[in-house]
C-alpha cells in the first residue's frame, strides 16, 4: 500500500512539473502573446462600441422626454416648475 501511494504522489508531483514547463512555454511563446493582444484589443473595441451606443439611447431618450414635455406644455397639461425641478434631481442621482 506505501508503495502506491509514493508511486501516486511521484506521479502527482512529476505530472505538476511537466504542466508548468508546458505552460510556461506556451505563455511564453510569440502567438500566444499576440492572440492575446488581439483579443483584448477587440474586448477594448466592442467596451467602446457600447458605451457609445448606451450614450446615444440615452440622448434619444432624453430627446423624447423634452418634446413630449414641450406637447404637454403646450396643452397647458404639466407644471413646467415641478417638471423641471424633478428632471434636475434625477440629474443629481447620477453625477
Amino acid at each position: 500500500m506505501l508503495k502506491l501511494l509514493v508511486n501516486k504522489k511521484t506521479l502527482i508531483f512529476v505530472s505538476g512539473l511537466v504542466t508548468a514547463t508546458v505552460g510556461k512555454k506556451v505563455l511564453q511563446s510569440e502567438k500566444t502573446r499576440q492572440l492575446a493582444v488581439t483579443t483584448v484589443a477587440k474586448g477594448m473595441q466592442f467596451k467602446s462600441d457600447v458605451q457609445e451606443t448606451l450614450e446615444n439611447f440615452k440622448e434619444e431618450a432624453q430627446d423624447i422626454y423634452v418634446d413630449a414635455l414641450k406637447e404637454a406644455v403646450a396643452a397647458n397639461e404639466v407644471d413646467v416648475e415641478k417638471e423641471i425641478a424633478a428632471s434636475q434631481i434625477g440629474q443629481d442621482d447620477e453625477m
